[in-house]
């Protein structure tokens, strides 16, 4: 029966979840769009670019069919000194509905379902003939918005240079967040401390059940006035997941205590769970989700096991609450480690250190940011002076924090583990934990199992095939050659870290980044691989790129990497690599190409032989150039997003591709119309990212086998 139950649960969910998961969505198309813009507006520094969101939208198309759409994330360059819409502006215009991607690349971002969590099932891109109304809205409509927008002001006058870490603590609010704190807090393992989660909730209402309390508040009280608390607490931040998550699962706690049902953690849990997927469905597939999730389990499993564990010892005061402490961060941190790892690639050891004492500092410093809002509510000069204290101690904690970020050894990069071993490790925990009814013998039996069947099938899988990987980055470029323990990689594309993750989750460090050019598509995501710490060993790039036009932003990322350490060399026509079974030749351009012209005429052009599998990487080099770098091959990376300017006939007849790859977005499909002709008349397969996804070709025993991503299955 309870195998029937659990089958009927599933399947009841799958079918619950299905219409969150897959919306019925109008056709991709130019639509006359309206609606009201939401929240408030982000533009991009590097090249102005807006991005917002609308709710309420109705759309026409060329034959006066109208369709609707909840919510749409919104996109589109603004005319210059244009104001952006405010939240609670209609909006008017003509633009272009997309469905957003999916994911495009092994370990990369899925862009689609990162939407869907937030109630977002589609995009639209574009702004032509925007009509704004009304035309000038000087703040939000919305006043829940407004009032956080109030609330981060009244602690920016109050708490001067600690207002960044009091409004992200108190209110979610990072915008203000130095990439530095961040980073401290990254290597520190306590970056959850900087999204209001379940740890806020818990500081929050652990301060308003210990009034209560004081006040001699009854359970029934005490249920009432925190679930009200909650309500305005999660509408403040907009029911955000992690809050919601938390509220639910404090209420089901206060709950029981009410009804005086026996409290038993996992029932908690699993009813809260249950709850927040009926309210938020697709909450199941964010990271916050399970994250949260799994910290409360490992504490409910092994952090209830440690304890028991240490109740001989009969420590007393401050070692117990030691004791407690350090059990809930090793417990929660052991359950959460294999997911955090997996999507952040880092393990903090000296989280496992600072972990009890951080939380508890975050606890105090919420208390006193509290105090001091709600004393600059009744005098501000007053709130003021008060504060300078609890700045000192803001600065005092993110400087103690920064200083145990940077102890040796303090942050591992790990590659992602694979599903098989995840699962054996969290069975280990589970029989570690006295809910297991197992005998010591056959729980020590069933652990050494697990553990050896994910030794033997890690063993027997490991694939160290030679390869060639072109990532799915849009109209830009980045490829990964791998041979054995050698990596290679052409160009970082512009941007979206998607480069940084493959690297990250193999456990791969660059031998060389060979940099084509300067142009943004092309070096623009070395600030991810830098920020991520992504080991790079040397970049390799022509010297006729430094002399080109319009390379001014390449130059600085080039820049921040010699000052990060890593070696820049200059290559050029002639220069060879021969490593393993991998050989290059640069065929272009060469030492005294003329200075000064334009970027992707002094493009860097390779010809690889991977193990027998012959590439022709051109780089965006352009038609009347290209004749002076050909090399038959059996693939080639097709020059400038397939521009019908490049890849001209005499030039294919000579290559003789068998396939040909061409990076390119949506936007500019139809430009490479004519290139994909003239490769398909020539007998060559075309291959576009837009459409395949990341392509790999794999040199095994058996030949040469392709993998489009998206499409799945060697071929």
């Amino acid at each position: 029966m309870i195998w029937a139950v659990c089958a009927l649960v599933f399947f009841g969910a799958a079918l619950y979840v299905a219409p969150a998961a897959h919306p019925h969505l109008p056709a991709p198309g130019t639509y006359q769009v309206q609606g009201t813009a939401w929240g408030l507006p982000e533009q991009r520094e590097q090249d102005g670019r807006i991005q917002t969101l609308l709710r309420d939208i109705t759309l026409t198309d060329s034959q006066g069919a109208v369709h609707t759409l909840p919510r749409a994330y919104w996109t589109y360059y603004p005319q210059p000194d244009a104001l952006p819409p405010m939240d609670g502006q209609r909006v008017a215009f003509t633009g272009n509905v997309y469905h957003p991607s999916p994911q495009q690349n092994p370990y990369g971002f899925d862009f689609r379902q990162y939407l869907l969590i937030r109630g977002i099932p589609a995009g639209i891109s574009n702004a032509r003939e925007l009509v704004l109304t009304p035309p000038v809205l000087t703040q939000p409509a919305d006043f829940w918005l407004k009032l956080r927008l109030l609330m981060g002001a009244r602690l920016d006058a109050a708490l001067g240079e600690a207002a960044p870490v009091a409004k992200a603590l108190l209110i979610g609010d990072r915008t203000a967040l130095s990439d530095e704190t961040h980073q401290v807090f990254r290597d520190g393992g306590i970056a959850h401390v900087l999204a209001v989660s379940g740890l806020h909730v818990a500081i929050l209402m652990a301060g308003v059940l210990f009034v209560l309390r004081r006040l001699h508040a009854s359970p029934r009280m005490q249920l009432v006035v925190t679930g009200l608390l909650l309500l305005f607490y999660c509408r403040l931040l907009d029911f955000s997941a992690p809050v919601v998550r938390a509220a639910i699962l404090t209420m089901v706690l206060l709950l029981g205590r009410v009804l005086r049902r026996p409290q038993d953690p996992l029932t908690s849990l699993s009813l809260a769970f249950v709850l927040v997927l009926l309210l938020r469905p697709m909450d199941l597939f964010a990271i916050g989700f399970q994250l949260s999730f799994l910290a409360v389990l490992g504490i409910a499993l092994l952090g209830d096991r440690l304890m028991h564990t240490l109740a001989p010892l009969r420590l007393r005061g401050v070692w117990q609450r030691t004791a407690q402490a350090y059990s809930i961060t090793f417990s929660a941190t052991a359950f959460t480690a294999p997911i955090s790892v997996a999507a952040f690639h880092r393990f903090s050891l000296v989280g496992l250190l600072v972990g009890p004492a951080a939380c508890a500092a975050v606890g105090i410093l919420m208390y006193l940011f509290i105090a001091v809002f709600a004393l600059s509510l009744v005098w501000l000069p007053l709130a003021q002076a008060v504060a300078q204290p609890v700045i000192w101690a803001t600065q005092m904690f993110l400087s103690v924090m920064a200083q145990a970020a940077a102890m040796p050894w303090a942050v591992l990069t790990l590659p992602t583990p694979p599903v098989y071993g995840m699962f054996a490790l969290y069975l280990c925990f589970i029989l570690l934990s006295r809910y297991v009814r197992l005998r010591v013998p056959f729980r020590v039996m069933s652990g050494a199992l697990a553990v050896a069947a994910t030794v033997l099938i890690a063993v027997t899988t490991t694939d160290n095939a030679p390869r060639y990987i072109q990532l799915s980055t849009g109209a830009a470029d980045t490829a990964v050659i791998e041979d054995g323990a050698h990596t290679w990689v052409i160009d970082t594309g512009e941007h979206g870290g998607d480069l940084a993750n493959y690297l990250l989750s193999r456990g791969r460090s660059v031998d060389t980044l060979y940099i084509t050019h300067l142009h943004s598509d092309h070096v623009g995501d070395l600030q991810q691989l830098l920020e991520q710490r992504v080991p790079i060993r040397e970049i390799a790039i022509p010297q006729a790129a430094f002399e080109a036009k319009d390379v001014n932003w390449g130059l600085a990322m080039i820049e921040a990497a010699r000052s990060a350490g890593i070696p820049v060399r200059s290559i050029a026509q002639g220069d060879t690599l021969a490593q393993g079974r991998t050989t290059m030749q640069v065929l272009w351009p060469p030492a005294n190409i003329y200075p000064g012209q334009n970027a992707n005429q002094s493009s860097l052009v390779t010809h690889w032989n991977i193990a027998g599998l012959t590439v022709l990487s051109m780089g965006d080099l352009g038609g009347d150039y290209e004749r002076y770098a050909m090399r038959p091959a059996q693939v080639l990376k097709a020059a400038h997003h397939g521009s019908r300017n490049s890849t001209l006939p005499p030039f294919i007849d000579f290559v003789a591709p068998q396939a040909a790859i061409l990076t390119n977005s949506e936007a500019l499909a139809q430009r490479a119309q004519a290139v994909t002709e003239r490769l398909e008349r020539a007998g060559c397969r075309v291959l576009t990212t837009q459409d395949t996804g990341c392509i790999t070709f794999k040199v095994t025993p058996q030949g040469i086998m392709m993998q489009p991503y998206i499409a799945g299955g060697f071929h």
